[in-house]
């Protein structure tokens, strides 16, 4: 995580585009999600194969949600945000809005989560609770 945070301040070089970008969500937000998603299943007694799902699943979980909060940014006002709204294009941040536009991103989330819920087939019913999550994330404005 301190590998992401140093990369979004820009404190180091990350490659240009969506591959610097996942860099950097990757080892941030979706590295909360997976270590959480890891931690429930090696709480639970999972095995190897579905540690690695789990932690799988909260990556996926993680990237689509920040690509989201991103999209939020630039789509809500500070009341529904939450949050002061416009701040990541105020301040130069790499975002995958400003990279893509609103529509690709959009796109992308849709797209990463679904990857993230098939990430649970394995599971079946047991893996619903997750599942809603995906849901959520999906459907949250703020």
């Amino acid at each position: 995580m301190i590998a992401g945070q140093v990369a979004d301040m820009g404190l180091c070089t990350v490659p240009d585009g969506a591959e610097g970008l996942e860099y950097i969500h990757a080892r941030k937000t979706a590295a909360m999600f997976a270590g959480a998603c890891r931690m429930g299943a090696i709480c639970g007694g999972g095995s190897a194969r579905q540690r690695r799902a789990l932690g799988e699943f909260g990556t996926d979980l993680g990237l689509a949600f920040q690509i989201k909060d991103d999209l939020l940014d630039t789509t809500s006002t500070s009341e529904q945000f939450g949050k002061t709204a416009g701040k990541d294009a105020a301040t130069g941040k790499r975002t995958y809005p400003a990279l893509l536009g609103p529509d690709e991103s959009a796109e992308a989330v849709e797209r990463i989560s679904r990857r993230a819920a098939e990430r649970l087939d394995s599971f079946g019913a047991a893996a619903d609770p997750l599942r809603s999550l995906v849901e959520m994330m999906l459907e949250r404005t703020n």
